[in-house]
Protein backbone atom coordinates (compact mmCIF):
# COMPACT_ATOMS: atom_id res chain seq x y z
CA UNK A 1 0.00 0.00 0.00
CA UNK A 2 2.83 2.54 0.74
CA UNK A 3 4.32 1.64 -2.06
CA UNK A 4 1.35 2.20 -4.08
CA UNK A 5 1.03 5.51 -2.66
CA UNK A 6 5.06 6.39 -3.43
CA UNK A 7 3.95 5.75 -7.29
CA UNK A 8 1.21 7.57 -6.99
CA UNK A 9 2.65 10.79 -5.52
CA UNK A 10 6.31 9.98 -8.00
CA UNK A 11 3.36 9.61 -11.35
CA UNK A 12 1.25 12.95 -10.12
CA UNK A 13 5.08 14.87 -9.68
CA UNK A 14 5.76 13.55 -13.15
CA UNK A 15 2.68 14.85 -14.72
CA UNK A 16 2.61 18.06 -13.23
CA UNK A 17 6.46 18.35 -14.27
CA UNK A 18 5.68 18.08 -18.11
CA UNK A 19 2.78 20.38 -17.69
CA UNK A 20 4.82 22.95 -16.57
CA UNK A 21 7.57 21.59 -19.48
CA UNK A 22 5.26 21.61 -22.11
CA UNK A 23 4.08 25.02 -21.52
CA UNK A 24 7.48 26.77 -21.43
CA UNK A 25 9.01 24.64 -24.50
CA UNK A 26 5.79 25.70 -26.83
CA UNK A 27 8.03 27.99 -28.96
CA UNK A 28 11.30 25.96 -29.03
CA UNK A 29 11.70 23.77 -32.03
CA UNK A 30 9.33 21.41 -32.57
CA UNK A 31 11.59 18.28 -31.74
CA UNK A 32 11.47 20.14 -28.00
CA UNK A 33 7.87 20.32 -27.52
CA UNK A 34 7.20 17.45 -29.08
CA UNK A 35 9.18 15.45 -26.66
CA UNK A 36 7.62 17.42 -23.69
CA UNK A 37 3.99 16.17 -25.44
CA UNK A 38 5.02 12.75 -25.27
CA UNK A 39 5.96 12.60 -21.90
CA UNK A 40 2.68 14.45 -20.74
CA UNK A 41 0.68 11.98 -22.64
CA UNK A 42 2.83 9.02 -21.17
CA UNK A 43 2.72 10.33 -17.40
CA UNK A 44 -1.25 11.70 -17.70
CA UNK A 45 -2.41 7.72 -19.08
CA UNK A 46 -0.07 6.44 -15.86
CA UNK A 47 -2.33 8.95 -13.42
CA UNK A 48 -5.42 7.76 -15.30
CA UNK A 49 -4.26 4.27 -13.88
CA UNK A 50 -4.64 5.23 -10.78
CA UNK A 51 -6.93 7.62 -11.24
CA UNK A 52 -9.59 5.85 -13.43
CA UNK A 53 -11.89 8.95 -13.29
CA UNK A 54 -9.95 10.92 -15.12
CA UNK A 55 -10.81 8.98 -17.89
CA UNK A 56 -13.92 10.64 -17.40
CA UNK A 57 -13.01 13.69 -18.39
CA UNK A 58 -16.10 16.40 -18.34
CA UNK A 59 -15.61 18.19 -20.86
CA UNK A 60 -19.29 19.72 -21.54
CA UNK A 61 -18.82 23.43 -22.11
CA UNK A 62 -19.15 25.49 -25.69
CA UNK A 63 -15.26 25.66 -26.33
CA UNK A 64 -14.19 21.83 -26.31
CA UNK A 65 -17.32 21.11 -27.62
CA UNK A 66 -16.29 23.19 -30.55
CA UNK A 67 -12.80 22.19 -30.64
CA UNK A 68 -14.22 18.89 -31.05
CA UNK A 69 -16.79 19.38 -33.50
CA UNK A 70 -13.96 21.22 -35.89
CA UNK A 71 -11.79 18.01 -35.71
CA UNK A 72 -14.59 15.92 -36.25
CA UNK A 73 -15.40 17.74 -39.53
CA UNK A 74 -12.33 17.99 -40.55
CA UNK A 75 -11.73 13.66 -40.06
CA UNK A 76 -15.42 13.77 -42.21
CA UNK A 77 -13.80 15.67 -45.09
CA UNK A 78 -11.27 12.89 -45.71
CA UNK A 79 -14.33 11.03 -46.57
CA UNK A 80 -13.86 13.10 -50.09
CA UNK A 81 -10.66 13.43 -50.14
CA UNK A 82 -9.04 12.12 -53.02
CA UNK A 83 -5.37 12.37 -51.81
CA UNK A 84 -5.82 9.99 -48.67
CA UNK A 85 -1.96 10.38 -47.30
CA UNK A 86 -1.98 13.93 -47.66
CA UNK A 87 -5.39 13.97 -45.62
CA UNK A 88 -4.06 11.67 -42.90
CA UNK A 89 -0.84 14.00 -42.75
CA UNK A 90 -2.67 16.80 -42.54
CA UNK A 91 -5.47 15.59 -39.78
CA UNK A 92 -2.70 14.93 -37.74
CA UNK A 93 -1.31 18.07 -37.28
CA UNK A 94 -5.46 19.24 -36.04
CA UNK A 95 -5.85 16.46 -32.97
CA UNK A 96 -4.56 18.89 -30.42
CA UNK A 97 -8.02 20.35 -30.56
CA UNK A 98 -9.41 17.38 -28.72
CA UNK A 99 -5.94 15.95 -27.17
CA UNK A 100 -5.24 19.29 -25.15
CA UNK A 101 -8.32 19.88 -22.99
CA UNK A 102 -8.08 15.66 -21.85
CA UNK A 103 -4.12 16.13 -21.09
CA UNK A 104 -4.95 19.55 -19.25
CA UNK A 105 -8.50 19.26 -17.68
CA UNK A 106 -6.58 17.68 -14.11
CA UNK A 107 -3.31 19.61 -14.13
CA UNK A 108 -2.51 20.77 -10.72
CA UNK A 109 -1.47 24.29 -11.71
CA UNK A 110 -3.85 27.40 -11.36
CA UNK A 111 -4.36 29.46 -14.74
CA UNK A 112 -1.86 32.26 -13.59
CA UNK A 113 0.98 29.58 -13.22
CA UNK A 114 0.08 28.47 -16.58
CA UNK A 115 0.73 31.99 -17.91
CA UNK A 116 3.90 32.23 -16.06
CA UNK A 117 5.89 28.91 -17.45
CA UNK A 118 4.75 30.70 -20.88
CA UNK A 119 6.34 33.85 -20.07
CA UNK A 120 9.41 32.21 -18.86
CA UNK A 121 9.68 29.90 -22.08
CA UNK A 122 9.21 32.80 -24.59
CA UNK A 123 11.66 35.07 -23.20
CA UNK A 124 14.07 31.89 -23.11
CA UNK A 125 13.52 31.43 -26.59
CA UNK A 126 13.98 35.22 -27.69
CA UNK A 127 17.29 35.27 -25.86
CA UNK A 128 18.60 31.77 -27.15
CA UNK A 129 17.63 33.66 -30.76
CA UNK A 130 19.35 36.62 -29.94
CA UNK A 131 22.80 34.67 -28.36
CA UNK A 132 22.79 32.13 -31.99
CA UNK A 133 21.95 35.59 -34.05
CA UNK A 134 25.13 37.55 -32.49
CA UNK A 135 27.26 34.32 -32.71
CA UNK A 136 26.52 33.87 -36.18
CA UNK A 137 26.76 37.59 -37.76
CA UNK A 138 29.99 38.11 -35.48
CA UNK A 139 28.30 41.38 -34.72
CA UNK A 140 30.18 41.67 -31.60
CA UNK A 141 33.42 41.86 -33.16
CA UNK A 142 33.27 44.13 -35.54
CA UNK A 143 32.58 47.46 -33.13
CA UNK A 144 34.40 49.81 -35.33
CA UNK A 145 32.88 49.22 -38.80
CA UNK A 146 29.68 50.86 -38.43
CA UNK A 147 28.54 50.74 -41.77
CA UNK A 148 29.15 46.76 -42.16
CA UNK A 149 27.69 46.51 -38.70
CA UNK A 150 24.32 48.13 -39.53
CA UNK A 151 23.92 45.97 -42.50
CA UNK A 152 24.54 42.83 -40.91
CA UNK A 153 22.29 43.83 -37.77
CA UNK A 154 19.48 44.10 -40.58
CA UNK A 155 20.23 40.73 -41.87
CA UNK A 156 20.73 38.57 -38.96
CA UNK A 157 18.55 40.35 -36.68
CA UNK A 158 15.35 41.12 -38.41
CA UNK A 159 12.26 39.70 -39.98
CA UNK A 160 12.65 36.12 -41.08
CA UNK A 161 15.91 35.45 -40.65
CA UNK A 162 16.25 36.38 -37.35
CA UNK A 163 13.01 34.16 -35.98
CA UNK A 164 14.57 31.15 -38.23
CA UNK A 165 17.73 31.07 -35.89
CA UNK A 166 15.73 28.90 -33.20
CA UNK A 167 13.16 27.56 -35.47
CA UNK A 168 10.08 29.80 -35.67
CA UNK A 169 8.68 31.72 -38.14
CA UNK A 170 8.55 36.05 -37.89
CA UNK A 171 4.60 36.10 -37.68
CA UNK A 172 4.27 32.52 -34.98
CA UNK A 173 6.92 34.26 -33.21
CA UNK A 174 5.27 37.58 -33.10
CA UNK A 175 2.28 35.96 -31.77
CA UNK A 176 3.41 34.13 -29.29
CA UNK A 177 5.56 37.53 -27.71
CA UNK A 178 2.62 39.79 -28.06
CA UNK A 179 0.55 36.79 -25.90
CA UNK A 180 3.34 36.63 -23.58
CA UNK A 181 3.16 40.37 -23.39
CA UNK A 182 -0.54 40.63 -22.31
CA UNK A 183 0.28 37.94 -19.38
CA UNK A 184 2.98 40.04 -18.39
CA UNK A 185 0.80 43.20 -17.91
CA UNK A 186 -1.85 40.78 -16.57
CA UNK A 187 0.97 39.74 -13.36
CA UNK A 188 1.59 43.45 -13.31
CA UNK A 189 -0.25 44.45 -10.70
CA UNK A 190 -0.13 41.57 -8.40
CA UNK A 191 3.47 40.20 -9.02
CA UNK A 192 6.33 41.02 -6.44
CA UNK A 193 8.30 40.79 -10.31
CA UNK A 194 7.14 43.99 -11.23
CA UNK A 195 9.96 45.36 -12.54
CA UNK A 196 11.35 41.84 -14.08
CA UNK A 197 7.70 42.04 -15.79
CA UNK A 198 8.43 45.57 -17.16
CA UNK A 199 11.83 44.77 -18.41
CA UNK A 200 10.27 41.38 -20.49
CA UNK A 201 7.57 43.53 -21.99
CA UNK A 202 10.38 46.84 -23.50
CA UNK A 203 12.50 43.36 -24.79
CA UNK A 204 9.40 42.18 -26.29
CA UNK A 205 8.36 45.55 -27.91
CA UNK A 206 12.20 45.65 -29.52
CA UNK A 207 11.65 41.90 -30.86
CA UNK A 208 8.09 43.22 -32.36
CA UNK A 209 10.03 45.93 -34.05
CA UNK A 210 13.04 44.26 -35.14
CA UNK A 211 10.59 41.07 -37.25
CA UNK A 212 9.13 43.86 -39.26
CA UNK A 213 5.45 42.54 -40.01
CA UNK A 214 2.41 45.01 -40.25
CA UNK A 215 -0.06 41.94 -38.54
CA UNK A 216 2.18 41.62 -35.82
CA UNK A 217 2.82 45.04 -35.14
CA UNK A 218 -0.92 46.06 -35.37
CA UNK A 219 -1.71 43.74 -33.03
CA UNK A 220 1.15 43.94 -30.90
CA UNK A 221 -0.25 47.78 -30.62
CA UNK A 222 -3.38 46.70 -29.70
CA UNK A 223 -1.69 44.42 -26.58
CA UNK A 224 0.25 47.61 -25.47
CA UNK A 225 -2.74 49.87 -25.27
CA UNK A 226 -5.22 47.24 -23.47
CA UNK A 227 -1.63 46.56 -20.94
CA UNK A 228 -1.49 50.32 -20.52
CA UNK A 229 -5.64 50.85 -20.09
CA UNK A 230 -5.44 48.43 -17.23
CA UNK A 231 -2.73 49.46 -15.17
CA UNK A 232 -2.75 53.10 -15.40
CA UNK A 233 -5.24 55.41 -13.39
CA UNK A 234 -7.83 56.66 -15.84
CA UNK A 235 -9.29 59.22 -13.40
CA UNK A 236 -5.90 61.80 -13.61
CA UNK A 237 -6.39 63.81 -16.95
CA UNK A 238 -2.50 64.08 -16.68
CA UNK A 239 -2.51 60.03 -17.49
CA UNK A 240 -5.24 60.80 -20.09
CA UNK A 241 -3.74 62.95 -21.90
CA UNK A 242 0.05 60.80 -21.96
CA UNK A 243 -1.99 57.58 -22.89
CA UNK A 244 -3.95 59.36 -26.21
CA UNK A 245 -0.53 60.74 -27.67
CA UNK A 246 1.39 57.38 -26.86
CA UNK A 247 -1.58 55.66 -28.31
CA UNK A 248 -1.70 57.83 -31.32
CA UNK A 249 2.00 57.70 -32.08
CA UNK A 250 2.07 54.04 -32.01
CA UNK A 251 -1.06 54.06 -34.28
CA UNK A 252 0.73 56.63 -36.74
CA UNK A 253 3.77 54.34 -36.73
CA UNK A 254 1.75 51.21 -37.38
CA UNK A 255 -0.15 52.80 -40.31
CA UNK A 256 2.87 53.99 -42.04
CA UNK A 257 4.71 50.16 -41.85
CA UNK A 258 1.27 49.08 -43.17
CA UNK A 259 0.93 51.42 -46.40
CA UNK A 260 4.71 50.60 -46.96
CA UNK A 261 3.84 47.03 -46.91
CA UNK A 262 1.19 47.69 -49.64
CA UNK A 263 3.43 49.30 -51.69
CA UNK A 264 1.65 52.69 -51.34
CA UNK A 265 5.18 54.59 -51.79
CA UNK A 266 6.44 52.09 -54.46
CA UNK A 267 8.52 53.79 -56.63
CA UNK A 268 8.53 57.31 -54.19
CA UNK A 269 12.04 57.94 -52.60
CA UNK A 270 10.88 61.54 -50.78
CA UNK A 271 8.57 59.86 -47.44
CA UNK A 272 8.96 63.39 -45.89
CA UNK A 273 6.60 64.76 -48.51
CA UNK A 274 3.94 63.11 -46.74
CA UNK A 275 4.79 64.64 -43.26
CA UNK A 276 1.65 66.81 -43.27
CA UNK A 277 -0.96 63.38 -43.48
CA UNK A 278 1.07 62.29 -40.54
CA UNK A 279 0.88 65.03 -38.75
CA UNK A 280 -2.97 65.63 -39.07
CA UNK A 281 -3.40 62.14 -38.38
CA UNK A 282 -1.62 62.30 -35.21
CA UNK A 283 -3.60 65.08 -33.64
CA UNK A 284 -6.80 63.68 -34.67
CA UNK A 285 -6.12 60.39 -33.28
CA UNK A 286 -4.77 61.83 -29.97
CA UNK A 287 -8.01 63.77 -29.71
CA UNK A 288 -10.35 60.72 -30.66
CA UNK A 289 -8.22 58.98 -28.27
CA UNK A 290 -8.48 61.13 -25.19
CA UNK A 291 -12.78 61.57 -25.80
CA UNK A 292 -12.56 57.61 -25.62
CA UNK A 293 -10.94 57.58 -22.51
CA UNK A 294 -12.47 60.29 -20.95
CA UNK A 295 -16.19 58.88 -21.67
CA UNK A 296 -15.38 55.26 -21.58
CA UNK A 297 -18.38 54.89 -19.30
CA UNK A 298 -20.59 55.66 -22.18
CA UNK A 299 -19.03 54.25 -24.98
CA UNK A 300 -18.03 50.56 -23.33
CA UNK A 301 -21.86 49.35 -23.78
CA UNK A 302 -23.82 46.57 -25.35
CA UNK A 303 -24.94 49.33 -27.75
CA UNK A 304 -22.24 51.38 -28.16
CA UNK A 305 -20.61 48.15 -29.41
CA UNK A 306 -22.86 46.86 -31.24
CA UNK A 307 -23.00 50.68 -33.03
CA UNK A 308 -19.26 50.43 -33.67
CA UNK A 309 -19.51 46.75 -35.06
CA UNK A 310 -21.94 47.93 -37.22
CA UNK A 311 -19.05 50.88 -38.41
CA UNK A 312 -16.63 48.51 -38.69
CA UNK A 313 -18.59 46.24 -40.93
CA UNK A 314 -19.68 49.74 -42.54
CA UNK A 315 -15.90 50.75 -42.96
CA UNK A 316 -14.66 46.77 -44.43
CA UNK A 317 -17.30 46.80 -46.77
CA UNK A 318 -16.02 50.52 -48.33
CA UNK A 319 -12.49 48.96 -48.09
CA UNK A 320 -13.31 46.52 -50.34
CA UNK A 321 -15.17 49.12 -52.51
CA UNK A 322 -11.55 50.96 -52.45
CA UNK A 323 -9.64 48.25 -53.41
CA UNK A 324 -11.99 47.60 -56.03
CA UNK A 325 -11.43 50.86 -57.69
CA UNK A 326 -7.80 51.39 -57.01
CA UNK A 327 -6.37 47.93 -58.36
CA UNK A 328 -2.76 49.43 -58.85
CA UNK A 329 -1.68 49.41 -55.59
CA UNK A 330 -3.32 45.86 -54.62
CA UNK A 331 -2.23 44.34 -57.92
CA UNK A 332 -0.53 41.12 -56.67
CA UNK A 333 0.93 40.15 -60.19
CA UNK A 334 2.58 43.27 -60.94
CA UNK A 335 3.13 45.83 -57.76
CA UNK A 336 3.87 42.21 -55.69
CA UNK A 337 4.22 43.01 -51.57
CA UNK A 338 3.53 40.44 -48.75
CA UNK A 339 0.65 42.37 -47.86
CA UNK A 340 -0.47 42.58 -51.85
CA UNK A 341 -0.05 38.49 -52.11
CA UNK A 342 -2.78 38.27 -49.68
CA UNK A 343 -5.29 39.38 -52.35
CA UNK A 344 -4.15 36.49 -54.80
CA UNK A 345 -4.30 34.10 -52.00
CA UNK A 346 -8.03 35.06 -50.75
CA UNK A 347 -9.27 35.61 -54.34
CA UNK A 348 -7.92 32.11 -56.14
CA UNK A 349 -9.06 30.49 -52.52
CA UNK A 350 -12.71 31.78 -52.96
CA UNK A 351 -12.58 30.16 -56.15
CA UNK A 352 -12.36 26.71 -54.76
CA UNK A 353 -14.79 27.20 -51.97
CA UNK A 354 -16.99 28.27 -54.87
CA UNK A 355 -17.03 24.66 -56.31
CA UNK A 356 -18.32 22.88 -53.00
CA UNK A 357 -19.10 25.44 -50.50
CA UNK A 358 -21.47 23.72 -48.16
CA UNK A 359 -18.73 20.64 -47.42
CA UNK A 360 -15.37 21.95 -48.65
CA UNK A 361 -13.38 20.32 -50.93
CA UNK A 362 -11.66 18.03 -48.36
CA UNK A 363 -8.53 18.29 -46.31
CA UNK A 364 -6.45 16.25 -48.53
CA UNK A 365 -7.45 18.42 -51.73
CA UNK A 366 -7.83 22.11 -50.28
CA UNK A 367 -4.11 22.74 -51.25
CA UNK A 368 -3.77 21.04 -54.83
CA UNK A 369 -6.63 22.50 -55.89
CA UNK A 370 -5.65 26.07 -55.31
CA UNK A 371 -2.44 25.73 -56.65
CA UNK A 372 -4.08 24.90 -60.26
CA UNK A 373 -6.24 27.71 -59.11
CA UNK A 374 -2.99 29.83 -59.29
CA UNK A 375 -2.25 28.50 -62.89
CA UNK A 376 -5.35 29.50 -63.84
CA UNK A 377 -5.17 32.21 -63.04
CA UNK A 378 -1.37 33.13 -64.51
CA UNK A 379 0.02 33.78 -60.97
CA UNK A 380 3.63 32.58 -61.36
CA UNK A 381 4.47 34.05 -57.56
CA UNK A 382 1.77 31.97 -55.75
CA UNK A 383 2.84 28.53 -57.98
CA UNK A 384 6.56 29.29 -56.86
CA UNK A 385 5.84 29.79 -54.15
CA UNK A 386 3.39 27.23 -53.46
CA UNK A 387 1.13 29.50 -51.39
CA UNK A 388 -1.58 28.01 -49.07
CA UNK A 389 -5.17 30.27 -48.05
CA UNK A 390 -2.95 32.67 -46.07
CA UNK A 391 -6.58 33.10 -44.23
CA UNK A 392 -7.51 30.44 -41.60
CA UNK A 393 -11.61 30.92 -42.09
CA UNK A 394 -11.15 30.69 -45.88
CA UNK A 395 -8.42 27.14 -45.08
CA UNK A 396 -11.52 25.47 -42.67
CA UNK A 397 -13.91 26.61 -45.39
CA UNK A 398 -12.40 25.02 -48.23
CA UNK A 399 -11.30 22.04 -46.29
CA UNK A 400 -14.20 21.11 -44.24
CA UNK A 401 -17.39 23.71 -45.76
CA UNK A 402 -19.65 25.54 -43.61
CA UNK A 403 -19.46 23.75 -40.52
CA UNK A 404 -15.90 23.82 -40.34
CA UNK A 405 -15.82 27.74 -40.89
CA UNK A 406 -18.65 28.05 -38.03
CA UNK A 407 -16.83 26.21 -36.09
CA UNK A 408 -13.61 27.76 -36.30
CA UNK A 409 -16.00 31.29 -35.67
CA UNK A 410 -17.55 30.15 -32.44
CA UNK A 411 -13.91 29.08 -31.46
CA UNK A 412 -12.91 32.97 -31.44
CA UNK A 413 -16.50 34.01 -30.24
CA UNK A 414 -16.96 32.14 -27.31
CA UNK A 415 -14.05 33.62 -25.46
CA UNK A 416 -15.05 36.70 -26.61
CA UNK A 417 -18.15 36.62 -24.90
CA UNK A 418 -16.26 35.43 -22.29
CA UNK A 419 -13.50 38.25 -22.16
CA UNK A 420 -16.50 40.45 -22.28
CA UNK A 421 -18.89 39.34 -19.91
CA UNK A 422 -16.43 38.89 -17.23
CA UNK A 423 -14.14 42.13 -18.21
CA UNK A 424 -11.29 40.25 -19.01
CA UNK A 425 -9.53 42.66 -21.40
CA UNK A 426 -6.23 40.33 -21.62
CA UNK A 427 -8.18 38.15 -23.03
CA UNK A 428 -10.16 40.06 -25.29
CA UNK A 429 -6.92 41.79 -27.02
CA UNK A 430 -5.51 37.72 -26.90
CA UNK A 431 -8.77 37.19 -29.22
CA UNK A 432 -8.53 40.42 -30.68
CA UNK A 433 -5.04 38.78 -31.87
CA UNK A 434 -6.28 35.30 -32.67
CA UNK A 435 -8.42 37.20 -35.50
CA UNK A 436 -6.31 39.72 -36.99
CA UNK A 437 -3.50 36.63 -37.37
CA UNK A 438 -7.24 34.31 -38.87
CA UNK A 439 -7.64 37.36 -41.38
CA UNK A 440 -3.93 37.02 -42.86
CA UNK A 441 -2.34 33.75 -42.03
CA UNK A 442 -3.74 29.80 -42.01
CA UNK A 443 -1.65 29.62 -38.84
CA UNK A 444 -3.37 26.39 -37.10
CA UNK A 445 -1.95 24.62 -40.19
CA UNK A 446 1.76 24.22 -38.33
CA UNK A 447 2.61 22.96 -35.44
CA UNK A 448 3.91 26.08 -33.28
CA UNK A 449 0.25 27.56 -34.57
CA UNK A 450 -2.10 24.82 -33.54
CA UNK A 451 -0.55 24.16 -30.55
CA UNK A 452 -0.63 27.61 -29.03
CA UNK A 453 -4.36 28.07 -30.78
CA UNK A 454 -5.49 24.92 -28.41
CA UNK A 455 -3.24 25.73 -25.33
CA UNK A 456 -5.06 29.27 -24.85
CA UNK A 457 -8.52 27.45 -25.29
CA UNK A 458 -7.64 24.94 -23.08
CA UNK A 459 -6.61 27.00 -20.38
CA UNK A 460 -9.94 29.70 -20.99
CA UNK A 461 -11.77 26.46 -21.24
CA UNK A 462 -11.56 25.68 -17.55
CA UNK A 463 -12.18 29.37 -16.86
CA UNK A 464 -15.37 29.26 -19.26
CA UNK A 465 -16.36 25.87 -17.48
CA UNK A 466 -16.16 27.66 -13.99
CA UNK A 467 -18.05 30.92 -15.14
CA UNK A 468 -20.71 28.72 -16.22
CA UNK A 469 -20.77 27.37 -12.91
CA UNK A 470 -21.14 30.29 -11.25
CA UNK A 471 -23.69 31.49 -13.45
CA UNK A 472 -25.83 28.38 -12.75
CA UNK A 473 -25.30 29.01 -8.60
CA UNK A 474 -26.43 32.81 -8.77
CA UNK A 475 -29.36 31.55 -11.02
CA UNK A 476 -30.53 28.94 -8.61
CA UNK A 477 -29.53 31.09 -5.48
CA UNK A 478 -32.00 33.68 -6.86
CA UNK A 479 -34.61 31.57 -7.29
Amino acid sequence: MFAFKRMNQLVEKSYSFFIALFSAVLLFPNEFSNIALIGLIVTFLITSFYHPDRLKTNLNNGIYLTMGILLLVQVLSILYSSDLPFALKKIQTQLPLIVFPLLFIHNNYSERQLKKFFIIGVTITILITVIIATHKSNFIYKTRDWENNYKLFMLEYTYQRFAARFGNHALYLGIFVTTSTLFCFEKLKSSKWFKTLLLIIFFNSIIILLLKTATVSLSYFVAIVIGVLCNTNLNKNRNKIILSILSAALLCLVIFFVLIKFRVYYGKTDLVKHYKLFSIAFVGLAIISYFVLALRDLIFTKKMVSALSILLAVSLIGAIFYAKTNTNYLNYKENYSNANARIGNWYNSLQVIRTNPVMGVGIGDSQSLLLKEYKKDNWEVGMKAQYNEHNQFLRYWSTSGIMGLLAFSFLLILPTILAIREKDWYLLGIMFSFLFFSFTESWTIRQKGIYLFCYLLTIYGIQYREFLSLRALKNSMSK
